[in-house]
């Protein structure tokens, strides 16, 4: 969308962020379906609001207000061509209606559920990092979630590392990152998978040729360090199978250190990893 005024209301530059979440109307549907948004999220572009919501929402939340996207694009397109004009309240109803005639369709036929992405253990005798990054755009503010674990699920250590003056999200996930092989090399290990839930950050250090994006130093960093191990495996996976490292990010920013832990993980994390020793997945072929 361009930043023309909106013709509905014609206040405010037709963006995204005005259309989908400043807009009366969807501010209204959006409160009628219990979404509220912080503070910070008021002056986030489009790309960073949809982040928090799928950070922070559950996956319920998650999918009615993907399916009230799609409805209030919808109620656009009918005012632009057609003129017809929908109450936030109507955009709501149209919504819960919607899922709730989903939910029905989908009682009656036979379901083939996916098992749930887990964290996996690594191959033999190698050993598993996992990272993660949070970051905090008003305050420029990230913490780095490092966790190395064997193959009994046993944490060899856990480290969270807490930085001022990050410019932005995607460069703290390439930081993680290289941290996360910096700390295998410090600790000598020769084999090692690294995994995160970044799929941008591995993709490109999987990828062969130059990278001009504006984590390119961290990138190149990190391909050279790497080649100091025996063996070294990037891997993407889900949020839920890279959980633990996850949690020790939240958990570091809010408390805005940096710390290391031999042979143990951080408190508010234990339960995560009991979880994933419960639900071992055993190495990939």
């Amino acid at each position: 969308m361009g930043s023309a005024s909106c013709r509905r209301c014609q206040n405010g530059a037709e963006s995204r962020e005005h259309v989908f979440r400043d807009y009366p109307i969807a501010n209204e549907a959006w409160t009628k379906l219990g979404f509220s948004w912080p503070s910070q999220d008021e002056n986030s572009d489009f790309n960073e609001w949809l982040n928090n919501v799928f950070e922070l929402y559950s996956l319920n939340q998650c999918r009615v207000f993907a399916y009230t996207l799609w409805a209030l694009w919808s109620t656009i397109n009918r005012f632009i061509h057609e003129g017809e004009v929908k109450s936030g309240s109507q955009t709501a109803d149209f919504v819960k209606n919607y899922i709730n005639e989903l939910d029905g369709l989908s009682s009656c036929l036979p379901v083939n559920r996916l098992p749930l992405s887990r964290w996996a253990t690594p191959t033999d005798s190698w050993l598993k990092i996992n990272f993660d990054a949070a970051f905090k755009k008003e305050r420029k503010e990230s913490c780095l979630g490092l966790v190395v674990r064997n193959t009994r699920d046993e944490a060899i250590c856990s480290k969270m590392v807490f930085h001022e003056n990050i410019p932005s999200a995607f460069a703290t996930e390439t930081m993680a990152c290289l941290q996360a092989i910096r700390l295998g090399l410090h600790l000598g290990l020769r084999k090692v998978e690294i995994e995160g839930d970044s799929r941008t950050v591995i993709r490109k250090l999987q990828e062969e040729g130059e990278d001009r994006s504006e984590i390119e130093v961290f990138i190149q960093d990190s391909r050279y360090l790497s080649l100091d191990f025996e063996s070294c495996d990037f891997k993407f996976v889900s949020r839920e199978a890279n959980k633990v490292a996850h949690l020790i990010t939240k958990e570091g920013i809010n408390k805005g250190e940096t710390t290391y832990l031999q042979n143990a993980v951080f408190t508010g994390v234990e339960e995560a990893l009991m979880e994933d020793r419960r639900w071992m997945v055993p190495p990939r072929g």
